[in-house]
């Protein structure tokens, strides 16, 4: 989805919950870094990378994925 308008969407930010009970950050360091400010109806790419600390690929079946939502430039929703 886009917009004309200029909008605040910090998906770079996204918490990520497993089914097996992990909730990660993103690690910025190694993730390819996704813009949070869109001035209008723009595109961006980007990829999150999670770390998995106590379980492996393997165990999962399930990721949630948490994200603010978008914002004007007041910080309004």
């Amino acid at each position: 989805m886009s917009s004309d308008d200029d909008v605040n969407f910090y998906l770079g930010q996204a918490t990520i919950v497993t089914n097996t009970i992990e909730q990660l950050e993103p690690k910025v360091l190694i993730s390819k870094h996704i813009k949070g400010e869109y001035l209008g109806k723009v595109k961006n790419e980007g990829a999150n990378v999670y770390i998995l600390k106590k379980s492996s690929v393997q165990d999962l079946k399930s990721i949630e994925i948490g994200v603010n939502a978008p914002t004007n430039n007041d910080f309004e929703p």
